[in-house]
């Protein structure tokens, strides 16, 4: 079924709010076929959550009755915040070919709304842990505005071709391709425009040898701008973990990305609390560092969002990730420890 054939069954269908059909009013995204289930996206003019749900119940009754099973999401173009900028012109759906994805069994985001809150050093210990289980593992470092993975895992300047394509580098078990690889000096600021950073990560998905993989890890950009507003409507991503740290002004940002996530219907994993206590070398004292933020648990909770694992400031996790080897932090420290709850969490959701 073609875009035309749903503005056609569409056309049925009037919008309780305009009076028009449906095809007059609304946009078709996203169309996909997966499990003999059809997903598109119903783009509409400004709606309630109680419109939404209304005009989704409609079009899936009436693709019903046309037999044909669908899973419609409803959005429009005003959605808080990300009313004040334009949609992107772009998504990923345009960039990236189906039978690339196709190569990753399941795919998991590692998300945060700010930097330097340790998303990208929780992502390569994600996908190190994950190969640890004897599961084949890729990592991106989509960080268009920071690629920090390549030096996390001591792979600078590891990637190497074969013809016309990039071959990932290899450690512990994990091949990673990052966007970090495509510029001439990694440690330069990287500040481009969504188009320009879209075309690259098309390279990272299409001009690289993947082979299948059980799981793809995901480092992504931070914020709620084009990229990850693209990422969400377009990839099929299997879950997201979000990390913050548990300070006061972190939770007006974190809310924003959470709900962004949550209307591209993408699965919150849970959240990960980074950096918010530190232990004391001498007597193992738990400091906390932060003043408990109630109104950030009680969000979580309201959401049904699992506040997964919170991770101790450990100077090493810091010493050894700027070396490059994160494995030696060993499996003793407390970080280590409360990182297991992470591992357990992926696995059961994801059923790895």
């Amino acid at each position: 079924m073609k875009e035309q054939d749903i503005l056609a069954v569409l056309s049925s269908i009037i919008d309780p709010k305009s009076q028009k059909s449906l095809d007059q009013v609304a946009s078709v995204e996203g169309v996909a076929v997966e499990n003999n289930t059809m997903k598109f996206r119903l783009v509409i003019p400004q709606a309630s959550p109680e419109e939404k749900k209304n005009l989704r119940s409609l079009v899936e009754e009436a693709f019903r009755e046309e037999h044909i099973e669908v899973f419609v999401s409803v959005t429009d173009r005003s959605m808080g915040e990300l009313s004040k900028a334009p949609p992107p012109q772009k998504t990923l759906q345009n960039f990236i070919r189906e039978d690339i994805l196709k190569k990753f069994k399941k795919i998991i985001a590692v998300y945060s709304t700010k930097g330097g809150v340790g998303k990208s050093t929780i992502a390569v210990e994600l996908a190190r842990r994950l190969a640890d289980k004897n599961l084949k593992t890729a990592l991106i470092d989509l960080d268009v505005y920071g690629p920090s993975v390549p030096r996390i895992l001591g792979l600078r300047d590891k990637v190497s071709v074969f013809g016309e394509k990039f071959v990932p580098a290899e450690k512990d078990g994990i091949s990673m391709m990052s966007v970090g690889i495509l510029v001439p000096d990694i440690d330069a600021p990287l500040v481009w425009r969504a188009p320009i950073a879209n075309g690259v990560m098309k390279q990272v998905f299409e001009d690289t040898l993947w082979e299948e993989y059980d799981v793809l890890v995901l480092d992504m950009p931070p914020g709620t701008g084009d990229i990850p507003i693209a990422v969400g409507q377009s990839l099929p991503l299997d879950g997201l973990l979000a990390v913050s740290s548990p300070q006061g002004v972190a939770l007006e940002d974190a809310v924003k990305g959470i709900s962004m996530f949550e209307k591209f219907h993408v699965p919150i994993l849970g959240m990960i609390s980074n950096m918010g206590m530190v232990v004391c070398p001498k007597c193992g004292e738990q400091i906390e560092l932060y003043p408990k933020n109630v109104e950030f648990d009680m969000f979580l909770m309201k959401h049904g969002i699992e506040k997964i694992a919170s991770l101790p400031l450990d100077p090493r996790v810091a010493e050894y990730a700027d070396k490059g080897m994160l494995e030696a932090i060993g499996t003793e420290s407390l970080w280590s420890k409360e990182f297991i709850k992470i591992i357990d969490k992926v696995a059961n959701e994801l059923k790895l």
